[in-house]
């Protein structure tokens, strides 16, 4: 597993670290990755992130680094590490998060009774602005699939690409979790299916009758042999489907449809959740169908959908004044 290959420590840590520090790192990846379970990619940026603040520390301080001088770190020097951050142009997302991994490795630290550093409490992260989630309309939706089901020259891969596409914008799933879905977890008379999803969190996702039609399809075209528990969406060699394939014929379908930069497969869980909504869905439905844990991270859509209300009144707003001046 990918997750096994990150516990170990960047070489280029080596000589900045005292052992005891080295041994402290180690144990709070391992404890991200087994005991807060999180994500691969998530562990992935922790690990960087950790990297370049143990280093610009090093640097600072002008010596290998130590519980000892973790522990009396002052606020000036986190604030001027995430000042470094932002002199080298790093966005207040990116710094954000670096500041969320070092204070959870401050956390851990505190909890094993090795650091106790009020001062890291204190720092406050960069505040960035949130994004609104870049969707497709219905007619858009309908242009894709169109271009899908010509997109390559073999059939067996529209017809894969077609699948998966549906499972995203039909389920509403992420990306990785589409990749990961083994055959056979999908029935063949629809019904539902259980998504494990971030923090090995589970869910149960309804399957439309359209999205089990192209995953048969699929099957039916796919020249490669399945096994149940195995992957359902398989590469040119047989092997499970890698995302970035994915990605690379977003970016064809959006050359050819002349759609915005920002539109990515991940776009489609989002036209899934913004569909929902403006046909009346509640959100705390839409929570519970994509699997996120808290509300706040659902309540996003609000955004899409007020701004869709005031583009609606704004043009009927226009429509009138132009009446009005004739």
């Amino acid at each position: 597993m990918l997750k096994d290959k990150l516990l170990c420590l960047d070489d280029r840590l080596k000589p900045i670290l005292d052992e005891e520090l080295k041994e402290a790192v180690l144990s709070w990846q391992h404890w991200l990755a087994y005991e807060s379970q999180v994500s691969e990619n998530t562990l992935s940026s922790y690990k960087c992130d950790m990297f370049y603040f143990l280093k610009f520390m090093n640097i600072h301080k002008g010596k290998v680094l130590t519980i000892e001088i973790l522990k009396n770190l002052k606020i000036t020097d986190f604030r001027s590490y995430l000042a470094s951050g932002t002199r080298k142009g790093h966005t207040s997302a990116s710094l954000a998060r670096a500041m969320s991994a070092t204070k959870s490795f401050f956390r851990w630290l505190d909890k094993n009774k090795q650091v106790h550093n009020p001062n890291i409490s204190i720092v406050q992260s960069p505040k960035h602005l949130r994004n609104i989630p870049r969707s497709l309309d219905e007619k858009d939706i309908e242009d894709v699939i169109e271009v899908i089901e010509k997109l390559h020259k073999k059939e067996w891969l529209n017809k894969r690409d077609k699948a998966v596409f549906y499972v995203l914008y039909g389920c509403g799933l992420r990306i990785g979790e589409a990749m990961a879905l083994n055959y056979g977890v999908i029935p063949d008379n629809g019904g539902t299916m259980v998504i494990t999803g971030k923090g090995n969190k589970q869910r149960i996702v309804p399957i439309l009758p359209i999205v089990v039609e192209a995953v048969k399809d699929y099957i039916s075209k796919c020249p490669h042999k399945f096994k149940k528990g195995k992957a359902l969406f398989l590469g040119t060699q047989g092997k499970r489907l890698d995302a970035g394939v994915l990605q690379r014929n977003m970016r064809k379908i959006r050359r050819k449809l002349s759609l915005s930069e920002t539109i990515t497969p991940h776009s489609l869980r989002h036209s899934f959740a913004t569909h929902i909504l403006n046909s009346g869905g509640d959100l705390r439905s839409i929570q519970e169908l994509l699997g996120h844990s808290s509300l706040s991270s659902t309540q996003i859509y609000t955004d899409i959908d007020i701004k869709k209300i005031a583009t609606i009144y704004d043009d009927t707003d226009s429509s009138k004044t132009k009446k009005s001046s004739f």
